[in-house]
């Protein structure tokens, strides 16, 4: 399925609640697809991932993300937006895609992230026999999809401007 000049994708989801972390990440394991999903709980943790810095800088095991899977909960609809806009307002991240990842339907909220540049929302599943249907589709979908290579973004990160030195 995967050529020398298509490997599987990475996915860096971004999400503060532990619980929905776990589940998602064992979903990924269960599913055996060959994505390799990567958690960050926060805007910094994203920050120092693109980065490459602290423990982030081993590239072999934190390579540079294919697709940024933003989850949107209760309460974090702004911290959402506010982490969507600076992804596509960086040079270096302008081009990943972005998924949100939201609880329920909002169709305003939807229309607005996808006119700030959001690729997809998907609505979370809450149960985990029903998130891995939603595991196989996101790896088929960005498996098969033409992606920015993550070299060519690797080269484009300016660190002094991801940490606003």
């Amino acid at each position: 399925m995967y050529t020398e000049n298509v490997r599987p994708p990475v996915f860096l989801m971004i999400d503060s609640d532990k619980a929905n972390c776990a589940l998602i990440q064992q979903a990924f394991m269960t599913s055996a697809v060959a994505s390799k999903l990567v958690v960050v709980n926060d805007d910094q943790m994203l920050i120092q991932y693109l980065a490459g810095q602290e423990e982030y800088a081993n590239r072999v095991a934190f390579p540079m993300p294919s697709i940024i899977l933003l989850a949107l909960g209760i309460g974090n609809t702004s911290k959402v937006a506010n982490c969507l806009s600076w992804l596509k307002g960086t040079t270096a991240t302008r081009r990943l895609p972005v998924v949100i990842l939201a609880s329920v339907k909002n169709e305003e909220q939807m229309n607005q992230f996808y006119a700030s540049g959001a690729a997809g929302y998907i609505i979370r599943p809450r149960l985990f026999s029903e998130l891995l249907p939603m595991i196989y589709s996101l790896d088929d979908y960005w498996s098969h999809c033409a992606r920015p290579g993550s070299t060519q973004l690797l080269l484009a990160i300016d660190i002094a401007n991801l940490l606003g030195e």
